[in-house]
């Protein structure tokens, strides 16, 4: 199954403008953009089809290493509560936290 190819020469994604097609290995199409802040940026066409690309990086907000840090551990805080949840069985009795202070500042708790 081929797929067809759509030009992006000229469009406008976010503060990204298509310029050209540019040569791949990994067989994903990608494009040569110019941000509206002057730096230049490779993007594959899913990406900007998608919106997940929007600019080269200067959109992006520039936090404090203590923030960044704050902003994993709830993103890992997140990501151990569903993973948690999976294993929940009802009627056991309830375990002990894990502690994972010590690794990440976590503590990670069975759900009532």
């Amino acid at each position: 199954m081929s797929r067809t190819l759509v030009d992006l020469t000229g469009q406008q994604f976010g503060r990204l403008r298509v310029l050209h097609r540019i040569a791949s290995l990994s067989g994903a199409t990608r494009w040569r953009t110019a941000c509206a802040c002057g730096n230049w940026k490779d993007v594959r066409a899913g990406s900007l089809l998608d919106g997940s690309t929007r600019s080269c990086g200067c959109l992006r907000p520039r936090l404090s290493p203590e923030a960044r840090a704050r902003a994993r551990r709830e993103r890992l805080d997140s990501s151990l509560d569903r993973f948690v949840a999976g294993f929940d069985t009802p009627g056991d009795p309830d375990p002990e936290p894990i502690d994972l202070e010590a690794e990440t500042g976590l503590v990670l708790r069975r759900r009532d």
